[in-house]
């Protein structure tokens, strides 16, 4: 063959095949399905799959921002740092949109992150396995997983090993599997996860030796189904066999020769969620799902608060019970410790369906208890709680009856209560951490400074979270816990929250003013069956926590100070009507229609002034003439801009999302598609030949479309010297092909393919990187171009022809 100076195109020695080669693509898709395998063996951590599409995305994103910067030849550091960019923004706009401004990551971003991931760190050091999918472990994983994708696909694309490029993936798995629920079912991700990098492992391989083998170079289509085929079956028996056979080997059920769990106690302790982080994981997904039902003795009966537990400690970070649901075990009492108000006796038969918890609901002060079946339960005197007895891993599936004593004070029998509290109660109860913010103390006593009793001071600070029209119910896009910072960024900045957020901030600044308070946690009455009313349901839209305050002679009484919520019989000492949600468009401050009361509840018109003065629930509440802080709003009554923002701009956001990660998808398709349309020799060699004029020309070298193979060959040498033999090598099969008629092989093919991609690669490099980075979300790219490289070739051909 005669080239461009009279010589046949050269020969050089076969290297690893050009990026985006149809075997890369199949093992880059290979090393996604091992870390989807990864990810889906961790529902031995989780208490249910929420957490895999959220992280599968992340995975996707991440290995396709991998294959992108490999792509666009950009090396490690300056990929490194990319990476961190997307992997922040990603993350950003799936977990932490509404926190936005402008879709960029703001201040409320980042403090709602670590929010989020503290509470994750409490929980690990608490929770064990299955633990719930809050968001501090997703984000958490998230890091990790784009951590694992950006090694893995350094050490199997960049570097070319194989069994190293599985260690990350690995790690993640296996420390799923270590810390996974005992019980779970680990062979069939154990069995994915093997299968995955079994696929991998033969995949990269094969693409590895197609670059160095010379028998695959010769022979390419017939050496790679040669090892695929009889890969995939060896890889096959040990995966099929540890899946079916394992399990069923003698012993396979007996407990471990080690018993590493156990090696720290003499007797497994009973881990549990916190109450508040079931809590919030049921509210905020608003689950309809049926938990638990309450069948009662009286039909009159208007229901009640289903008590689970209280939460006594507030250690700076979060409300938590300081008993031992171990050592629970005292014996309930036969009537209410204080028997100066007056009570109503309920008896209640249970039925736990979804509760998933230790802790057995009722009404409180349960007096007597009787379990159905062969279990019992245990109680703890001090907060009142009934729990599983030590057999039960959670109250599921039980049913149980117990009598309650309900209290229904009077609010003179309260404001006349003893200020002579025990001191182990003082002691316990109004204990806060030592760095507590002094502008929260401020906050409380201001509001109860003209307060006499100390009645007067729990309702004047429940009224002004209440009541007052400073704070707003939202449970969409609230930080949760309550730690010092989220308390202060809850009562001065943001001043929007759920229940969860109202109750520990209540009894923050009533214990801050020397007031008794602990937090409890249950559900609100539920629905009363309206053919069987002694029947109630209950559902995780019920799911509530409120405060209650220690009163001499009384006990402890409920403060409840969300909006929108009151138990029954609320009237006599609190001045609001019972409530247990909060309707549609009506905004804290507004009185809520009987309709969406609970049965029997009255007009709160109807109540009377609300103590310190104002009607119950109208927003008019008497500070004392203090002056407290509300938060900046527009006219419109909304929050702050930026959070307005935020939320208006969720659609905005997702389209936006959806674009940066299906363009560069598409053209890392399209370029995939051609070169799977090239499949002679010649047309290999043609594709080849254009994709190194595309990348020239986008790189700054004027190439008219009249000129012919020989003249875009010689300017492309005298913009890239370094790589004329590359260029010559490519550009002298063009000749053969189009002027010649000559039909290269298979190898002469793969040759001028790795030459034009050594062309594509400097062209690329003479560009500044954000613009080869915005390239690939340039969507006109997709669209058809004019084929210049081409045209030009074959103009020459048709002027011959013409011409003879």
């Amino acid at each position: 063959m005669v080239g461009l100076n009279g010589t046949s195109p050269q020969r050089t020695s076969a290297r690893r095949p050009m990026a985006g080669d149809s075997l890369q693509v199949a093992t880059e898709v290979s090393l996604v399905g091992v870390t989807a395998a990864a990810i889906a063996g961790m529902h031995l951590l989780f208490a249910d799959g929420s957490f895999f599409g959220a992280l599968l995305l992340q995975a996707l994103i991440a290995h396709l921002s991998m294959a992108v910067l490999r792509r666009m030849r950009l090396r490690l550091l300056p990929a490194a740092l990319v990476t961190v960019v997307v992997a922040a923004f990603s993350i950003t706009w799936i977990q932490y949109l509404d926190t936005t401004f402008a879709l960029l990551p703001s201040p409320d971003t980042l403090s709602a992150i670590n929010a989020h991931m503290n509470e994750a760190w409490r929980l690990f050091q608490d929770v064990r396995a299955p633990a719930p999918v809050v968001p501090g472990f997703i984000v958490t994983t998230s890091m990790a997983v784009w951590v694992i994708v950006f090694i893995a696909d350094w050490g199997a694309f960049r570097t070319g090993v194989s069994f190293e490029a599985l260690l990350p993936p690995a790690t993640l798995f296996l420390f799923a599997a270590v810390l996974g629920e005992q019980g779970g079912t680990r062979t069939p991700g154990a069995a994915l996860f093997v299968a995955a990098a079994l696929v991998f492992l033969l995949l990269h391989r094969t693409w590895r030796q197609e670059g160095t083998a010379t028998w695959a170079a010769v022979s390419l289509q017939r050496g790679r189904w040669s090892m695929l085929t009889a890969g995939m079956a060896l890889a096959a028996i040990p995966v099929i066999a540890s899946a079916l056979v394992g399990p069923n080997l003698p012993g396979a059920d007996d407990p471990p020769v080690v018993p590493w769990r156990k090696l720290t106690d003499e007797e497994q302790a009973r881990v549990v969620i916190s109450p508040l982080v079931d809590i919030r994981s049921r509210l905020v997904t608003q689950t309809d799902t049926q938990l638990f039902t309450v069948q009662t003795d009286d039909p009159a009966f208007k229901g009640a608060y289903w008590r689970m537990t209280a939460l006594d400690d507030f250690d700076g970070t979060i409300w938590r019970s300081t008993y031992d649901t171990t050592a629970a075990g005292d014996d309930l009492p036969t009537s209410v410790d204080d028997n100066n108000t007056t009570t109503t006796q309920v008896t209640q038969t249970i039925t736990i369906q979804a509760l998933d918890v230790i802790w057995l609901p009722g009404a409180y002060q349960p007096i007597s208890f009787q379990a159905g079946g062969n279990w019992d339960a245990d109680f703890d005197r001090d907060s009142g709680t009934l729990i599983v007895d030590k057999k039960s891993k959670s109250s599921d599936g039980l049913t149980y009856t117990v009598v309650s004593e309900i209290p229904t004070p009077q609010r003179e029998e309260l404001r006349s209560a003893s200020p002579n509290v025990p001191g182990e109660i003082i002691d316990r109860y109004t204990d806060l951490p030592k760095k507590f913010p002094a502008q929260v103390t401020n906050l409380a006593e201001r509001l109860t400074a003209d307060k006499e009793t100390e009645y007067d001071k729990a309702l004047a600070i429940m009224d002004y979270l209440r009541n007052s029209g400073t704070f707003e119910y939202n449970k969409e896009t609230v930080r949760p816990g309550h730690d010092d910072e989220a308390l202060v960024d809850f009562l001065f900045t943001s001043q929007e929250g759920y229940c969860e957020q109202f109750a520990g901030s209540f009894a923050a600044l009533a214990r801050s003013v020397g007031l008794p308070t602990r937090v409890a946690v249950g559900f609100t009455p539920g629905e009363q069956d309206p053919r069987e009313p002694t029947l109630w349901k209950i559902t995780g839209r019920q799911a509530h926590a409120w405060a209650e305050v220690y009163f001499e002679g009384y006990g402890w009484v409920i403060f409840d100070p969300t909006p929108g919520r009151a138990p029954t019989g609320a009237e006599s000492w609190l001045g609001v009507q019972p409530a247990q949600e909060l309707p549609a468009g009506i905004q804290t401050g507004d009185s809520a229609p009987s309709d969406a009361t609970t049965p029997g509840a009255t007009d709160p018109s109807s109540a009377g002034p609300a103590p310190g003065g104002g009607t119950p629930g109208a927003g008019n509440i008497d500070t004392g003439g203090i002056e407290v802080p509300s938060p900046q709003r527009d006219e419109g009554g909304s929050n702050l801009v930026p959070k307005a923002m935020g939320k208006a701009a969720r659609p905005l956001g997702y389209g936006f999302l959806g674009y940066l990660v299906l363009v560069p998808l598409l053209m890392v398709g399209v370029r995939s598609f051609r070169r799977l349309r090239a499949r002679a020799p010649a047309e290999k060699v043609d594709l080849a030949w254009r994709e190194a004029n595309e990348e020239a020309a986008e790189s700054g070298i004027k190439l008219n479309d009249s000129l012919t193979v020989a003249e875009r060959a010689l300017r492309m040498r005298a913009a890239l010297p370094d790589l004329a033999p590359q260029i010559d090598l490519v550009a002298r099969w063009v000749e053969q092909v189009h002027y010649a008629e000559a039909s290269p092989t298979s190898e002469d093919a793969t040759l001028a393919a790795q030459a034009a991609a050594e062309v594509v690669a400097a062209a690329n490099r003479r560009q500044v990187w954000y613009v080869r980075l915005l390239r690939y979300f340039d969507i006109r790219r997709l669209m058809p171009r004019p084929d210049h490289a081409r045209r030009s070739a074959q103009s020459v051909v048709r002027t011959a022809l013409r011409t003879n």
